[in-house]
């Protein structure tokens, strides 16, 4: 008797420490799968594993933008508001307010790093996923 809830996560389980899904359909049959239906199980669980992994990719992303946002939103007000009080301050002294500056671009460059390892991760995943629906089908 197959006990689905505890194959499927231990499936995923196998999955992430890199197990191909003809490695999870023999524990499938271990578990009480027939193994007609086995491979068939491992594929579902694969690509739902591959999709899971997929939409966690695009929310790091969208995440990463929102970073960007915020980065060059500090980083422009920083340049606004040193000109702006470079120009209303009258005398031989200026004060330079960086802390703004430093960290817009510290968040921008932290967006822009995020973002490119988030796309490259999406286009990995969305091969292997195209791959496991070809290969696997």
């Amino acid at each position: 008797m197959l006990r689905v809830k505890y194959s499927h996560q231990r499936a995923t389980e196998l999955f992430r420490q890199g197990q191909t899904p003809q490695e999870v359909s023999q524990m499938l049959v271990e578990e009480g799968a027939t193994p007609a239906e086995a491979p068939d199980l491992a594929r579902q669980y694969y690509r739902n594993f591959l999709l899971y992994h997929l939409e966690e990719q695009r929310k790091r992303s969208k995440d990463a933008d929102m970073q960007k946002t915020i980065g060059a939103v500090l980083l422009g007000a920083g340049v606004v508001f040193n000109v702006l009080l470079y120009l209303l301050m009258d005398g031989e002294t200026y004060v330079v307010f960086y802390g703004v500056l430093v960290g817009g671009l510290i968040w921008l460059m932290r967006g822009i790093n995020a973002k490119s390892q988030a796309e490259a991760n999406i286009d990995r995943l969305t091969k292997k996923f195209e791959l496991a629906g070809k290969t696997l089908a």
